[in-house]
């Protein structure tokens, strides 16, 4: 009689350890948006007519893969494929008006949380060679002596 009793008691005990029913729930995570992708890189004076290529990065909190929008200011604007967290991302442009024009870009992560637009970039694509060359030379001024040279454009909406 003693040895029923002992299965008896080790059975019983087995029972009790062992879970009646196991739950699974996934919390569900939070998805960061992208960080503010820096401000463009690029040229600044050119012609229209011709390509320039433009640079920009952005991180994720969360390592997602970023895609990344330029808006070139002229009313078009450029989606890529994904890129890495914090790589750089370049793209070329060609503006076929004269003017200026504000590059910006927004960073879209994999999960399509978007970033705020970066700082824009001014780009000048002017009438007139003179401004591309004043460019050249005000660059030139303010390396050698620390300040740029100011010129008033009278007729500047011609541009």
């Amino acid at each position: 009689m003693i040895k029923k009793w002992k299965v008896v008691i080790i059975i019983s005990l087995l029972i009790l350890m062992m879970p009646l029913a196991t739950f699974s729930h996934d919390m569900p995570t939070v998805n960061n948006p992208p960080n503010k992708p820096s401000r463009p890189i690029g040229q600044t004076f050119g012609e229209v007519g011709i390509y320039y290529y433009y640079t920009s990065r952005a991180t994720d909190p969360d390592g997602d893969r970023i895609h990344y929008l330029f808006d070139w200011g002229d009313g078009s604007s450029c989606g890529t494929i994904l890129y890495e967290s914090g790589e750089n991302c370049t793209l070329p442009h060609c503006w076929n008006d004269y003017g200026f024009y504000e590059i910006k870009v927004m960073a879209i992560d994999e999960h399509c949380a978007c970033s705020e637009w970066s700082e824009p970039l001014v780009v000048a694509m002017p009438r007139e060679k003179l401004i591309w060359n004043l460019n050249i030379l005000n660059k030139w001024f303010s390396s050698m002596f620390g300040s740029k040279i100011i010129i008033p454009l009278h007729n500047a909406d011609q541009y």
